[in-house]
């Protein structure tokens, strides 16, 4: 399946999540090759994997992307679910 971002204005972005960090994400696709995007323009997130996540006080978590509330994301940690905002 891959990873799945969607957007403020419906539109969904499809492959394999890079990085999340400095106010953008970036993903690589099939189609278009690597696409950054801005985290304002993003309203959820969801991975079939676990990826990275680094956060502003630099403290790295590994889990899985699911959609939450519009500008937030919650990362599955195993038996943990935290709701990160972006």
């Amino acid at each position: 399946m891959g990873d799945t971002i969607l957007l403020n204005n419906g539109d969904k972005i499809s492959g394999q999540i890079h990085s999340m960090s400095q106010g953008k994400m970036t993903i690589e696709t099939s189609y278009a090759g690597t696409i950054s995007l801005l985290w304002e323009k993003i309203s959820g997130v969801v991975s079939d994997a676990p990826v990275q996540v680094v956060l502003n006080d630099k403290t790295s978590l590994y889990g899985n992307l699911q959609s939450a509330a519009k500008g937030k994301m919650k990362l599955s940690l195993g038996t943990i679910v935290e709701t990160l905002s972006f």
